[in-house]
């Protein structure tokens, strides 16, 4: 339930800082761009440290019998599984951009936005959806 709610207001933010700090600046030059992402990550970083301190905090969890042996090479399962995670991600993203409707239009506004916009893509649309799903 908490990744689906971490998702959800992740994406929401996504249209708030593509909204309000990047499309103000898409007719300009590629430097306002850089300055407003660094802008934006160090917002971000800062207002979390606020809230939830920037102390490290450890977490107490049991590994005990959760190693797998590769050789010389000791192996965390968890950690296996979340590179197998990951990996299943980016294939699903890959796979989403290079066969569906919305990632080739995606790839076209990246790759030649006035000819992707004469082509009858929205190119506002598909620029917040990349940025609901980064």
């Amino acid at each position: 339930m908490a990744v689906i709610v971490a998702c959800i207001t992740c994406g929401l933010f996504g249209i708030v800082l593509e909204k309000f700090a990047y499309r103000p600046l898409m007719k300009g030059k590629s430097t306002g761009l850089v300055v407003a992402a660094v802008g934006a990550s160090l917002t971000i970083e800062y207002v979390m440290m606020l809230l939830f301190d920037s102390k490290p905090r450890a977490y107490n969890i049991d590994y005990s019998g959760d190693f797998f042996m590769l050789g010389n090479v000791t192996l965390s399962k968890t950690k296996i599984m979340i590179l197998l995670i990951s990996i299943g991600i980016m294939l699903l993203l890959s796979w989403f951009l290079k066969y569906t409707t919305l990632g080739r239009a995606m790839r076209a506004v990246s790759d030649k936005e006035l000819a992707a916009g004469l082509c009858g893509i929205n190119k506002q649309h598909t620029i917040t959806t990349a940025f609901v799903i980064g």
